[in-house]
C-alpha cells in the first residue's frame, strides 16, 4: 500500500470535460497527420531517392567506376526495382525511374554488362509510361537512343529515330559486317577505304601487342607524342599498336576519320563491345595494355604533358619493344 492509502488520502483522478476531450482529439489528429506526412519524406519519393541516393553515390570520387556500378546496382534494386513493373505510377515517379535506369545503363556499358539489357528495358517502359501521361521529353528520347547505340541495338535505335521528333537528323551509321564475325570475340569497327567495317580482332600471338584505350584529348596528345619520337614510333610499330575507342554512347565515324587523317600511322577503331575484351578497362584514357599470348603482361595509365610517363617507358623496355 502507498502512503496515500495508509493515510486515507484519495488518489488523484483526472476528470475530463467535453472541451478537454475535444482538445485531446484535435491534438491526436495533429500528431497522426504529422506522422503520416513525415513517412513519405523519410522514405523519400522516387525523385528524391534518385537525387539523394543514386546521384550522390555516383559523385563519390573515392570510388572506382566498378565499385560505383556494384553499389548503384544494389541501390537500384532496393529503391526502383519494386516499382519498375508496377502499373499506374505517377509521372514524377516514371521520370525518376527513367533517370535511374538511364544512369545504370550508362554504368553497365563498362561493368556488369550482363545487366545492361534490363536497364534499357526499364528505360523503354518508363518512357512509355511518360508518353501515356503526356510527358514526352526530348532529352529522354536522346538518352534512350544513345543507350541503344551503345548496346549495339542499332535496329531499335533506327526505329526510335523515325518516330521521335527529338531525333530528327539522327541517323544510325551504316556498316558492313565481315563474314564470320563473332560478337563473343573481341571486335571493332574500322574504316576500310570509305566503308565502315565490323570485324573481329586478330588473336594476340607470341609477340607482345600493345592495345591503347583512347579517344580523349590526352590520347590525342599521346598519339602526337609517339608520332613525333622515332624511338617510341618504332616501339609501337613493333608492338602492333591497336588504338581503340570505347563502345560508349558516342558512336561517331566522322571522328574516326578525323583521327585517322591526323595520325595515319596510328589509325583508331571503335570497340564493338567491352565484355569480349578480357582484362581491358575502358573507363580511363589513355591506358596502354601489353598482351602476350592472350595474357596481360603490362599496363600504363595516362600521358604526361612533358612526354611519356615513366611507367610506359618501363613497360616498353620490359616487353623488349624498346631499349
Amino acid at each position: 500500500m502507498t502512503e496515500q492509502y495508509r493515510s486515507g488520502a484519495r488518489p488523484l483522478v483526472w476528470r475530463f470535460s467535453s472541451g478537454d476531450f475535444m482538445a485531446l482529439v484535435r491534438l491526436a489528429s495533429v500528431f497522426i497527420a504529422l506522422v503520416v506526412a513525415a513517412a513519405p519524406s523519410r522514405a523519400g519519393s522516387l525523385s528524391e531517392r534518385y537525387r539523394s541516393v543514386m546521384l550522390a553515390l555516383s559523385r563519390q570520387p573515392e570510388l572506382s567506376t566498378a565499385e560505383k556500378t556494384d553499389r548503384l546496382n544494389v541501390e537500384y534494386a532496393l529503391h526502383f526495382g519494386p516499382v519498375a513493373r508496377q502499373q499506374g505510377i505517377s509521372r514524377e515517379d516514371s521520370q525518376a525511374l527513367f533517370d535511374a535506369a538511364n544512369m545504370m545503363a550508362s554504368y553497365t556499358m563498362y561493368f556488369r554488362v550482363e545487366d545492361n539489357p534490363r536497364y534499357i528495358e526499364d528505360m523503354i517502359r518508363a518512357r512509355g509510361l511518360l508518353q501515356s501521361a503526356g510527358g514526352e521529353s526530348e532529352s529522354n528520347d536522346q538518352n534512350l537512343y544513345d543507350a541503344l547505340i551503345a548496346a549495339r541495338r542499332f535496329d531499335e535505335a533506327r526505329d526510335l529515330a523515325r518516330t521521335s521528333s527529338a531525333l530528327r537528323g539522327r541517323t544510325v551509321p551504316t556498316f558492313d559486317t565481315a563474314e564470320g564475325f563473332d560478337p563473343a570475340r573481341p571486335g571493332y569497327f574500322e574504316y576500310s577505304g570509305d566503308k565502315l567495317m565490323l570485324r573481329n580482332a586478330s588473336a594476340p600471338g607470341d609477340e607482345v601487342q600493345i592495345l591503347i584505350v583512347s579517344g580523349c584529348h590526352a590520347a590525342r596528345d599521346a598519339a602526337r607524342g609517339i608520332a613525333g619520337d622515332a624511338g617510341l614510333r618504332e616501339a609501337f610499330r613493333r608492338g602492333g599498336a591497336l588504338w581503340l575507342t570505347p563502345a560508349d554512347r558516342t558512336f561517331d565515324p566522322v571522328e574516326v576519320k578525323r583521327w585517322n587523317a591526323d595520325f595515319p600511322n596510328s589509325p583508331i577503331r571503335i570497340a564493338f563491345n567491352h565484355s569480349a575484351w578480357k582484362d581491358v578497362d575502358f573507363t580511363r584514357q589513355p591506358t596502354f595494355f601489353f598482351f602476350k599470348a592472350d595474357k596481360l603482361v603490362g599496363k600504363s595509365v595516362g600521358w604526361s604533358r612533358s612526354g611519356p610517363p615513366q611507367a610506359l617507358l618501363t613497360a616498353l623496355r620490359e616487353s623488349g619493344l624498346m631499349h
